[in-house]
């Protein structure tokens, strides 16, 4: 029997996580369990909201892969101006505004 690490302090089966959705929204994070296994974990926004926070703040040099921070958005952004720059006709093709 393997053994895994539990990581909320709710546990419920998928069985209930169908019946009370909303519940595993509200409050704390809550483990879904499938055949007595982790399957995932269920959270409100607010707590997913303040784990990425969290996360960033720690280790200020790694951006969240869930949503691009306004610096990743400007990084973006230049990296296509300069490629529509570069661009000549014949790597357009039929373009046309």
């Amino acid at each position: 029997m393997k053994a895994s690490t539990i990581y909320a302090q709710k546990a419920i089966s998928s069985s209930e996580a169908r019946k009370h959705f909303k519940d595993c929204l509200s409050g704390e994070p809550v483990v879904i369990l499938s055949n007595n296994e982790p399957a995932g974990y269920m959270m409100s926004a607010s707590f997913f909201e303040s784990l990425m926070k969290a996360l960033e703040s720690k280790n200020a040099t790694s951006i969240s892969s869930f949503r691009p921070m306004s610096a990743r958005l400007e990084a973006i952004a230049h990296l296509n101006v300069s490629a529509l720059e570069n661009i000549d006709n014949t790597q357009l093709g039929e373009f046309e505004e």
